[in-house]
């Protein structure tokens, strides 16, 4: 959107650092980002229903979930502030696939939790539930949601640094948050420290979006997306 007086460009108030929509998503991207963060360090390293049974698990997918909600409300804040069709796009992918998502990280956090916890109560229990978690995991309707759910948040991410390359802000900090998404999937076949690397990543990539929508946006030719 472009309103032009007198030959010159005005800029969208909506679209100012200043306004309370920027710094709200500003706070909301950064704790985002700080979950996805806490999320890859805290999370145990194993994924046996020993490293389950353990508070770091639960707290942990805790944390990744509240993540993905945040997400999607930090790309709501971004619909308002940088108006146009990518960014609802972007809002509308995003939360989307962070709707599919969230059942099977449920699943992860609670389900696998509680047999970790059985598992060690019991050492019968332990054979019966010993398979549980790949049998989860691989199931074809669990599995297929999931991985649409990232593709379709994947997607949201990319269109979101499309919107912030478009705005007045002229920006490339959504490149590292969308690069996190695309790899989010290839991401969990990797070693623990290179998925530690990607939960920071993410943390990279929200707090960018963040430091870019609640400073002054710049002035010239190029307006918000369209």
């Amino acid at each position: 959107m472009r309103e032009t007086i007198a030959g010159s460009e005005r800029l969208p108030e909506v679209c100012d650092g200043t306004h309370l929509g920027s710094r709200l998503g500003a706070v909301v991207f950064a704790v985002a980002g700080t979950s996805f963060v806490a999320y890859s360090v805290l999370r145990p390293s194993g994924d046996t229903l020993s490293a389950m049974s353990t508070d770091a698990w639960l707290v942990s997918h805790l944390c990744g979930m509240a993540a993905f909600v945040l997400l999607v409300l930090g790309l709501d804040v971004l619909r308002a502030v940088v108006p146009g069709s990518v960014s609802r796009a972007a809002m509308t992918s995003g939360g989307l696939g962070v709707a599919a998502v969230l059942p099977y990280y449920g699943a992860e956090g609670y389900a696998l939790h509680a047999a970790g916890h059985l598992a060690l109560e019991d050492p019968g229990a332990a054979v019966v539930l010993g398979p549980l978690p790949d049998a989860f995991r691989l199931a074809p309707a669990a599995g297929s949601v999931f991985l649409i759910g990232l593709l379709a948040i994947a997607v949201g991410s990319v269109l979101a640094a499309v919107a912030l390359w478009r705005s007045v802000w002229r920006s490339r900090a959504g490149v590292p948050l969308a690069v996190g998404y695309v790899l989010f999937l290839p991401q969990f076949f990797a070693p623990h420290e290179w998925r530690v690397a990607h939960g920071i990543l993410l943390g990279v990539g929200c707090g960018a979006v963040a430091a870019t929508i609640v400073r002054p946006p710049r002035t010239g030719p190029r307006s918000s997306e369209r």
